[in-house]
């Protein structure tokens, strides 16, 4: 993870490479959070925005329903807090 250029390259499961823009990380109890995106659109024309936990061995895995939530609350604060600073889109 280059935290410092804010980009994060993760495999699929089919072996692509793939570029994505760090959104936020942040850790709680011994786990390291990351929100992440490509900026793709869903359906609705939503950005896409992916969270897990990122290992020492670079992997990214799945989170349970509840550390969802806290990581939901976590971004709407990171939110909060770029708009009100105006540091939110740079």
């Amino acid at each position: 993870m280059d935290e410092k250029q804010n980009n994060i390259k993760i495999i699929d499961k089919s072996g692509t490479e793939k570029e994505y823009a760090i959104l936020s990380t942040f850790d709680y109890k011994d786990k390291k959070f990351i929100i992440y995106t490509d900026y793709s659109m869903d359906d609705t024309n939503n950005i896409k925005i992916y969270s897990g936990i990122y290992e020492n061995e670079g992997k990214i895995v799945p989170i349970t329903k509840r550390e969802d939530e806290m990581v939901a609350l976590n971004f709407i604060k990171y939110i909060e807090k770029g708009l009100k600073d105006n540091t939110l889109l740079g």
